[in-house]
């Protein structure tokens, strides 16, 4: 659309070109979001400035072949007060991910 904004910011590579169907997460809380892939590969970032109203949602895929969606959902969730130490955790799960094997 002449208006929507493309903004990356994080990103994980993924190896989904298998034909089976996966499973995403994407979730909100503030100006931070976490999504998932079938609860192993995991990107997370923060956006100032980021909005949680909505009037679409629109899926895009990047490179390659075209993806299928199936059973989208969309709710809105109660937030949860245990986010701080959730989000200390994935940053520590990231961080040994990025690290180097051997060190």
């Amino acid at each position: 659309m002449p208006t929507s904004k493309s903004t990356e910011v994080d990103y994980t590579k993924s190896k989904l070109n298998d034909g089976a169907w996966h499973t995403v997460v994407w979730e909100f809380q503030g100006n931070e979001m976490v999504a998932t892939v079938d609860d192993k590969d995991m990107a997370l970032a923060r956006v100032d400035g980021l909005s949680m109203e909505r009037s679409h949602l629109e899926l895009n895929t990047a490179g390659g072949p075209s993806a299928l969606f199936k059973d989208v959902k969309v709710w809105k969730g109660v937030a949860d007060d245990k986010w701080p130490q959730k989000r200390a955790q994935l940053m520590a799960l990231l961080k040994k991910k990025d690290k180097p094997a051997g060190k």
